[in-house]
């Protein structure tokens, strides 16, 4: 699992947990997102997707440990798709 740090808007920082694997068939990319996905921390996540949009037909994830999602974590979940 990697860590991402994650600059909120009134100077705070937070560490982000992301994980991610490609299945066995390298077409699909997984990522687990633990914690928080809101305005603090999608920017990091899209910033630790994005080099590898291009590498996969799908990116998948699994957000079973998120605790708390807002209209920025979802528009980060969906940046991949625009």
């Amino acid at each position: 699992m990697g860590l991402a740090t994650a600059t909120h808007h009134n100077g705070s920082t937070a560490i982000v947990p992301f994980s991610g694997r490609a299945n066995l068939d390298q077409k699909t990319l997984t990522v687990e997102i633990v914690g928080e996905l809101d305005m603090a921390t999608a920017a990091a996540l899209e910033t630790a997707v994005r080099p590898f949009e291009g590498q996969y037909h799908r990116i998948r994830y699994e957000l079973d440990k998120v605790t708390f999602l807002d209209c920025s974590g979802l528009r980060a979940l969906l940046a991949p798709a625009n």
